[in-house]
């Protein structure tokens, strides 16, 4: 979170509201660097999408600006300690490698099924008109047939096939 601070997670009609009211009910409680480190990291961002637009005519290729920020942060997250000197959350160490595959926990989803639905149905709905638009896209600019029917179960197919190594 830009600030620095913990709000709960909502579900339903205004939950955006709540939140918002949840955010700047603790708004005194920001994080100064974490809001430092997330605006200039957003400024970089948009100079560098900037620059990348404005030069593209005389760069071979765009130059990696998300890619090299994160380096960047990445590096001074470590060897500056975030967590300990200034009280920033970190993701801690990522395991090495795939996990190895088993069942999805079908007792999670028994237990929560009204939570689930409720986020998945329109997170499923996003995901599948932005892989649509970017599939055509593609095949406007490389002249091919695209068939929505053959996209939902492509992704359909690739989901159920990520579940078994705790994709999504």
């Amino acid at each position: 979170h830009i600030f620095g601070i913990e709000v709960p997670n909502r579900n339903g009609i205004l939950s955006v509201v709540y939140k918002l009211v949840d955010v700047f009910s603790q708004i005194h409680e920001t994080n100064i660097a974490c809001l430092v480190i997330s605006l200039v990291c957003i400024s970089l961002l948009y100079a560098i999408r900037y620059s990348n637009l404005r030069f593209k005519h005389k760069l071979l290729v765009p130059f990696p600006g998300e890619l090299v920020i994160l380096i960047i942060v990445t590096l001074m997250s470590h060897y500056l300690n975030f967590a300990t000197n200034f009280g920033v959350s970190i993701i801690g160490v990522i395991p090495n490698g795939l996990p190895a595959p088993q069942a999805p926990q079908f007792q999670y989803i028994v237990e929560n099924i009204s939570g689930l639905l409720v986020n998945s149905i329109p997170i499923g709905i996003v995901a599948f008109l932005i892989g649509f638009s970017m599939s055509k896209t593609f095949a406007r600019k490389l002249n091919y047939p695209l068939d929505s029917n053959q996209e939902l179960i492509a992704q359909g197919i690739t989901g159920i096939f990520g579940s078994f190594f705790q994709c999504y």
